[in-house]
């Protein structure tokens, strides 16, 4: 087959599944593993270049939810779609099953399906017995103030991923995946941690600086209040796929700082 992932989550599931060979173009967004960067780009989601995508002659092509405007095009040309989520861990595993089963590599997703499930219970174990300590996930704003405040809810993957962690979230009850919340919200709810995935791999100090200076109006907050904000980079948080186990591996060390790379508390 040859294959146009447009989503980054499915650009690494494949390569994760051993069939990166048959990648032959990606969104413009797709940049893990470093493989994935040599092939053709293709735009987004919103400016998919089709007069490109087209004269890569794909069997298949892989999107994020319904994504009309690919999957429109695609069939007018007769190019086979597959529409994975991953929104949730159970979306997830199920995901890595049907791209396991169209990918004719089935053997190759329960391995990897069970790897993460490990993985993931090895978190589990070293913060066990520990207190959760409220967390609060920034996912984004508007730098220089407090304003546009969005976080993610219970059915999100990275909600469960804190849990997973050690942590618990504090917005875990709304309804909507990633909802709008307000700083009066922020002050009743106290969190003793807030995370904040941020574009760039080195944080500047000054940029760090003003980051945690934009937090100072919300004081009383113990997250504020004790000096536990982190700013984290957001390519591997914002593509919660064959990464989790990493992911919150991450958190944990956020969450839970006294626990050690063995599980022992320090």
């Amino acid at each position: 087959q040859r294959i146009v992932c447009m989503t980054p989550i499915g650009t690494e599931t494949v390569f994760a599944l051993g069939c990166g060979q048959n990648v032959v173009g990606v969104s413009d967004f797709c940049d893990y593993p470093p493989q994935a960067q040599s092939k053709p780009h293709l735009g987004g989601a919103i400016n998919p270049n089709f007069e490109r995508l087209t004269a890569l002659r794909p069997d298949l092509v892989i999107v994020l939810g319904k994504n009309e405007k690919i999957t429109e095009f695609c069939q007018r040309k007769n190019i086979s779609v597959l529409k994975i989520k991953m929104a949730d861990m159970a979306g997830l595993f199920a995901d890595l099953k049907k791209m396991g089963q169209v990918l004719r590599c089935p053997e190759q997703a329960e391995k990897l399906a069970n790897q993460i499930h490990t993985d993931l219970q090895k978190v589990r174990e070293k913060w066990t017995g520990q207190k959760k300590p409220k967390v609060f996930l920034s996912m984004y704003r508007t730098t220089g103030s407090l304003e546009g405040i969005s976080t993610v809810s219970g059915s999100t993957c990275l909600s469960e991923l804190i849990s997973i962690a050690g942590g618990e979230n504090i917005f875990a009850d709304l309804d909507l995946p990633y909802p709008q919340i307000s700083k009066e919200t922020l002050l009743k709810r106290q969190p003793d941690i807030i995370i904040e995935p941020h574009p760039s791999q080195i944080l500047a100090n000054k940029d760090r600086e003003t980051l945690l200076t934009d937090w100072q109006p919300l004081a009383t907050i113990p997250a504020v209040a004790n000096n536990r904000i982190y700013f984290i980079p957001d390519d591997i948080i914002l593509k919660p796929g064959p990464r989790v186990a990493q992911i919150a591996e991450i958190l944990l060390k956020i969450i839970h700082p006294q626990i050690t790379d063995n599980g022992a508390k320090q």
